[in-house]
C-alpha cells in the first residue's frame, strides 16, 4: 500500500561532555530547570542538550538561542513548547556524556 502525504519535519541532536557543566554554568538555565537538575553535572548537561537540540530542530522556521528555550518535565518525560509547533524530546547521559534528540514538526 502507497501511503501520498507529505509533511514537514525538522531534526535536532546534540552530544555534550559531562564535565564542561558545573556551578559556573547556572547562567545558561531557567530557574526550573536548575531545579530539577539539582546539583547534577550530568543533568545539566543533558539538559543542555534539549535546549541546543530544540534549537537545531527549529531552524529554519524560528530562529533562537538556548537560552530562549525552557525543558520542562511532565510525568517524568522530557518536555519543550514553542507556540506553533509540535516538539518531541528525548534526553539521556551515562557517565562521561549527554544526548539529545528532538524532532519538530510546525502546526497549523
Amino acid at each position: 500500500m502507497y501511503c501520498n502525504f507529505v509533511f514537514e519535519m525538522n531534526v535536532g541532536v546534540d552530544i555534550e561532555t559531562i564535565s564542561r557543566f558545573g556551578s559556573n554554568s547556572e547562567a545558561l538555565f531557567t530557574p526550573a530547570e536548575l531545579a530539577h537538575a539539582g546539583a547534577l553535572s550530568r543533568s545539566l548537561a543533558g539538559i543542555w542538550c534539549g535546549k541546543e537540540a530544540v534549537v537545531k530542530a527549529m531552524y529554519p522556521w524560528k530562529v533562537l538561542t538556548p537560552r530562549e528555550v525552557e525543558i520542562t518535565w511532565i510525568d517524568g518525560r522530557p518536555r519543550c513548547s514553542i507556540q506553533g509547533f509540535q516538539i518531541a524530546l528525548s534526553i539521556s547521559h551515562d557517565q562521561i556524556s549527554a544526548i539529545a534528540f528532538a524532532i519538530v514538526v510546525p502546526v497549523g
